[in-house]
Formats: C-alpha cells, structure tokens, sequence
C-alpha cells in the first residue's frame, strides 16, 4: 500500500463541495524547503485552512488489535490572525482481498488560544469512519466561532481524500 499526495490534492479540489476552494497545489510554507515543509492551502465558508504535507508509513505493528498495512497521518491549521488552531488526523489501513481498506481514524483538535478544551475524537473503528469524526467533533465546535464550527468538516473532507489517495 502507498500514499500519493498529488491525487490527495486532485481529491481535495474535487471534493463535492462547492465551497471548499483549493488556493494552489503543494507550495513551500514560508519559503521552507523539503516535502515535510509544503501545504495546501484552501477556503471553505471564507474561513482560510491549510493542509500540511502528509506522512505515511507502512507498518506490521498491531495497534488496537489489527494488523495495519499503512498509517497516513497530517496536521490541518485553521488560519487565524493571532494564532492558528489545529486538528491532527491519524487514520489506519489494512488489507481487505488485497485491497486498501480504512480501519480507523483519530483526530485531535488544539484551540491555541484556550478558549475551548481541546478535542481527542479517540479512535473511531467501525461504520463510516470519516462520518464518525465528523459527529465527534462537530457536538464539540458548535457555536465555537468562525472556522472552529466547520472543523468537523475539515477533518472528514481531508479523511475522505486521504483515503481516495491510498492505493
């Protein structure tokens, strides 16, 4: 199994809303170099995210009780003008007949300004995975302001393209 980060960005412009708006491909984040220091930067309801370059893994290590094929893991900011907030999406994969199959996905939520608690979605293993994120975080954002009320839908868009990306 592999992850391809130029379908996730071809995943994430085509994601099936019209209101999520990808600014660029992959770019360097201020003028760093190195695939580990390259965003994707996109809009959704005006509100500014970045998505940074993800990390992938294979692994034979069994967490929570299976046997994972691929670990894909990436940071997400919400630009804000003093300081960002972010999510942190880890989201595993195993082989079903061959195929790549996603078996959890986890997101933690950091307010860096404390005026929430953070969020820690714990592993969600069963059902529609990124749908499951989203209900765990979205009980917890609501009424959190501009950009913190549309994480849920970061996450599960960004988990969505992420498993779109694995092959």
């Amino acid at each position: 199994m592999q992850f391809n980060n130029t379908t996730f960005e071809s995943a994430l412009d085509t994601y099936n809303s019209t209101d999520l708006v990808l600014q660029g491909p992959w770019m360097p984040w201020q003028g760093y170099t190195g695939q580990n220091n390259e965003v994707l930067q996109y809009t959704y309801n005006t509100q500014s995210y970045r998505t940074w370059n993800q990390e992938s893994s294979q692994t034979n290590v069994p967490i929570t009780s299976l046997n994972l094929g691929l670990m894909v893991s990436c940071k997400l900011d919400c630009v804000r003008s003093k300081q960002d907030d972010h999510i942190i999406i880890l989201v595993g994969f195993m082989l079903d007949n061959n195929l790549p199959k996603i078996c959890f996905a986890q997101a933690l939520v950091e307010f860096t300004d404390g005026t929430a608690p953070n969020i820690n979605t714990g592993p969600i293993a069963s059902g529609d995975i990124s749908q499951g994120i989203y209900d765990a975080i979205n009980t917890q954002t609501q009424g959190q302001g501009t950009g913190r009320s549309d994480f849920p839908y970061i996450a599960k868009a960004n988990i969505d393209c992420i498993v779109a990306s694995v092959s």
